[in-house]
């Protein structure tokens, strides 16, 4: 059934998301991202350079990163309607926050420059 179906996938991403090796991963994800964007401010990269775009490519990458990984915790996570247990822990609003940021920044430039 359709209902079977889904509870085998959310137990397989929920196993999938918790497993050490891919919070390792994820760990590795974040401290790249802090990084690039340490780098970035500190050498203060003008949008028309190469190294500019290569920061802009691990920002890309980065923000795709992030984004599939909310989504795989959603999945692993959502299994009531009103989507607990999601929903109740502080780490996955924090997440959410930090992506629409980055989303904001990402597609509304003129705000990344002058907010964030």
């Amino acid at each position: 059934s359709g209902q079977g179906w889904l509870r085998l996938r959310q137990k397989q991403a929920r196993d999938f998301y918790n497993h050490h090796t891919v919070r390792c991963v994820i760990a590795g994800a974040i401290l790249c991202d802090f990084l690039a964007t340490v780098f970035q401010a500190e050498y203060l990269v003008h949008s028309s350079t190469p190294l500019a775009q290569f920061f802009n490519g691990i920002d890309i990458v980065l923000l795709i990163f992030f984004c599939c990984e909310l989504l795989v915790n959603m999945l692993g996570h959502w299994t009531t309607p009103f989507g607990l247990p999601f929903v109740l822990h502080a780490s996955n609003w924090f997440l959410l926050a930090t992506l629409l940021f980055q989303l904001s920044g990402f597609f509304l430039p003129q705000l990344d420059a002058k907010y964030f």
